[in-house]
């Protein structure tokens, strides 16, 4: 958990891990599981999404900033992602915590 709260940022896949922890794929994704209640890439995802709600009401970065900053490379998919995850899209989100 140290490690992805560390690196959650970076692109950050199961096979990265369980050669860094030296486990096998199926190991540390059961481990993980049994442990968190979620998979690796879903706790991943809910830490970026976390960070970007802060960047969002507490900076005036673009949503591109913002997107690059948490680890995605495109601003569309972290749109929909963030969509998914939240509800609503990073703009309106940001209007939301600005009063608007």
């Amino acid at each position: 958990l140290h490690y992805i709260h560390q690196h959650h940022t970076e692109k950050i896949t199961v096979r990265d891990l369980s050669e860094k922890f030296f486990c096998s794929v199926s190991s540390i994704s059961h481990m993980f599981k049994s442990t968190c209640g979620c998979s690796i890439s879903d706790y991943i995802t809910n830490l970026r999404m976390e960070t970007a709600k802060a960047m969002l009401a507490n900076s005036d970065m673009s949503i591109l900033s913002v997107a690059l900053n948490v680890g995605y490379t495109e601003c569309s998919y972290f749109s929909n992602v963030f969509k998914k995850n939240c509800g609503i899209s990073p703009s309106v989100y940001r209007k939301q915590q600005h009063g608007g």
